[in-house]
């Protein structure tokens, strides 16, 4: 059991901190000089008083909150209604309470960031285990934002040249031009990558989260209306459960994993609350919010389009309905295009981290992890076809790591209750569905993959 008072000199753990002590920073990253990394504000809560419940609720909630839920139609049809729901129903409550127990062991560790904490509770490797989660995390959720937004821009570019909608849940472009096109995408994104400073485009998560809202809200709407009027496609409906392929749950893990993300944005949140003894609370509050759009988007998308529910629900909306869509569309390629450096940021700073350590940084090594992971990112986005795939190599690879493995490896490590009390029998029961989600999600997605290309 480790000691927290000669952990660290602090006087206070971060649930126990009082709003005299609590520091201005927020989760947006800037690197000094020095190689270290200080935060500003990434996502604005301007709608909610600073520092309270209902704010810190919002930031936790807007790190999740992205283009994976237009995924979660599919995740119905793949797993049943009844089936669906109950993944969205075990992510919200397991991720929530893998946050909850993360703040627990910092406040017996008396850290204040992830890293830190990680470092402490196991050393060595939770460096390393806590490097390579948000490295893959990073990468994989990059791979995923470029190829929705690509396929999306190479239908909007093709119904733009024709004034006709491809006939096409994918990329309405052939192979060679789709290379080209992500290429674009991500020249575009270069330059802001190469800076250290991002302030610059520093509320751009907020404006990507506002366009993704608002673009699910329109399809709410939309498929209440399409029901309405008896428009919708005249298909089977969804069953209660996904049948007999057991696999579809392991795959649909993955993708559900990829929309509960708050551990990353866990630290800089409680960071910022007025009474960081209220942070449960929020986390509470965010995994409901969360699980409440998702789920609104989900069951609407496959009652409406049923087993015709294709991995981005966007290309179910009938051709002669997108007019009204395409302006939101186009102004989420430009936020995720934009948003790429931001994930970048901490993928960059985790693989200097892993290679130099506390010691400067070569100026080069930005530019250099920057264009190699860039080639990484092409290469998954190029090969692997479906989308649905991509969100679930981020939720099983990454995202399993991050936010469901290491939260309990570090609590059960710490934390100086019995191995027999509900808290800690709930973190190994969390620690399993973490393990089989990165292990046989990542073998079933990958397994998916390499039958769809073959």
């Amino acid at each position: 059991m480790l000691n927290p008072s000669s952990s660290t000199d602090k006087k206070y753990g971060l649930l126990e901190r009082s709003a005299s002590a609590s520091s201005q920073s927020d989760e947006f990253p800037i690197q000094n000089q020095d190689g270290k990394v200080h935060n500003e504000d990434g996502h604005s809560s301007g709608c909610f008083a600073t520092g309270s419940v209902a704010a810190g609720t919002y930031m936790l909630s807007s790190i999740s909150l992205g283009i994976g839920v237009f995924a979660f139609p599919d995740t119905m049809r793949l797993c049943g209604l009844a089936g669906g729901t109950i993944l969205l129903i075990i992510f919200a409550f397991v991720t929530g309470f893998c946050q909850y127990i993360l703040l627990l062991a910092a406040t017996e560790l008396r850290t204040d960031s992830y890293e830190e904490t990680a470092r402490i509770a196991l050393g060595p490797f939770g460096t390393v285990f806590q490097s390579l989660g948000v490295i893959l995390s990073c990468m994989t959720g990059n791979s995923a934002h470029i190829q929705a937004i690509g396929s999306l821009l190479s239908n909007e570019l093709v119904w733009f040249v024709t004034g006709k909608d491809p006939p096409t849940s994918g990329f309405a472009l052939p192979d060679s031009r789709k290379l080209v096109l992500y290429i674009l995408l991500l020249l575009f994104a270069l330059p802001l990558c190469l800076h250290d400073d991002l302030r610059s485009i520093r509320n751009i998560s907020t404006f990507s989260v506002s366009i993704v809202m608002v673009i699910t809200a329109w399809f709410v709407v939309y498929c209440m209306w399409t029901l309405s009027t008896d428009q919708a496609p005249d298909d089977v409906a969804v069953p209660a459960f996904g049948g007999h392929d057991y696999t579809a749950y392991f795959r649909a893990s993955g993708s559900v994993a990829f929309a509960f993300t708050g551990c990353v944005n866990l630290f800089s949140t409680v960071d910022q609350m007025k009474d960081p003894a209220k942070a449960p609370v929020a986390i509470a509050g965010s995994s409901a919010l969360c699980f409440a759009i998702y789920f609104c988007a989900a069951l609407l998308g496959s009652l409406t389009f049923g087993t015709t529910t294709v991995s981005n629900c966007l290309y179910n909306v009938l051709p002669q309905h997108r007019d009204t869509l395409r302006p939101l569309v186009f102004l989420l390629i430009v936020a995720i295009v934009l948003l790429y450096p931001i994930i970048n940021f901490p993928l960059v700073y985790n693989v200097q981290r892993l290679i130099w350590g506390e010691r400067a940084k070569p100026k080069w090594s930005r530019g250099v992890i920057t264009v190699l992971t860039m080639l990484v990112v092409l290469m998954v986005d190029y090969f692997v076809i479906d989308i649905y795939d991509v969100f679930g190599l981020c939720g099983t690879f990454g995202l399993g790591i991050t936010c469901l493995i290491l939260p309990t490896v570090i609590f059960l490590k710490t934390d100086r209750r019995s191995l027999f009390s509900p808290i800690k029998l709930a973190a190994l029961a969390s620690l399993v569905l973490g393990l089989v989600v990165s292990s046989a999600g990542t073998y079933f997605v990958v397994k998916h993959i390499v039958s769809v290309a073959n």
